[in-house]
């Protein structure tokens, strides 16, 4: 079981990285304004965003990356990625902390 959970992230950790831009789970994350409006300058905003955090999260180490795969995109909770892992939970939220404050402060200067 931990071989497969170690292959899926693998698999996953190279969807991530900076020379691909097809990233389907990137797409529910929305950073554009609340405008919404239809059209060309919404949709060069929603690729320019995702770019943005395509960008942020492939600057994360492996480690952090992995993390960010297995909380996020695979939807594990703190215990299923710290025993996959063989860490402490509080290790894996530490470290999930730190991709959160490093996507945000990534991202920061193109959020209102």
């Amino acid at each position: 079981m931990y071989r497969i959970a170690v292959n899926r992230c693998s698999k996953a950790l190279r969807k991530f990285r900076p020379d691909q831009r097809s990233y389907e789970e990137m797409e529910a994350i929305d950073l554009a304004p609340s405008s919404r409006a239809p059209g060309p300058e919404a949709q060069l905003l929603r690729k320019e965003n995702s770019e943005r955090v395509e960008d942020a999260i492939a600057r994360l180490s492996e480690s952090l990356r992995t993390i960010f795969v297995l909380g996020t995109v695979e939807g594990m909770k703190y215990r299923q990625s710290s025993e996959i892992l063989d860490c402490k939970e509080d290790a894996v939220k530490l470290r999930m902390q730190r991709v959160r404050k490093h996507v945000r402060d990534t991202l920061k200067p193109y959020i209102r």
